[in-house]
This record gives C-alpha cells, structure tokens and sequence, in this order.
C-alpha cells in the first residue's frame, strides 16, 4: 500500500487507483511467494504467476445507488 500511495503522490493525486497497486505488485510481491514444484526459487515464475493472477482478478467497482 506504501508503494501505491507513494505512486499515486508523484502523479499528484492523493489518492490511490486500481491501476497503482498493480504497477507495484510485481515489484513488490514477486520475492515474497514460495512456490513448489519445478518452479522452486524462480522470480520469473513468481512474477508470471502474479501477472496472472491481476489479469484474471476483476477491479471491484463501487456501484451509484442514487
């Protein structure tokens, strides 16, 4: 969430878009996930796995009840 506001701030707003938290989310979160198998100690899989995860998971959206 640093990173996100961190981007959000150069871009000059104060507050935080969908679109920040995934530009971070590679960065950010690739060396933290342990993956098994074949894939044991790969950033490249750690990264694709993250890249898949945002491109399959929908923004959620607030709707208007007005």
């Amino acid at each position: 969430m640093r990173c996100a506001k961190a981007m959000a701030a150069i871009q000059g707003r104060d507050y935080v878009l969908p679109d920040d938290l995934k530009a971070c989310a590679q960065p950010v979160l690739a060396h933290r996930l342990i993956l098994g198998g074949l894939s044991l100690g790969s950033d490249r899989q750690a990264e694709a796995v993250l890249a898949q995860i945002l491109e399959e998971i929908p923004v959620p959206v607030e709707k208007f009840q007005g």
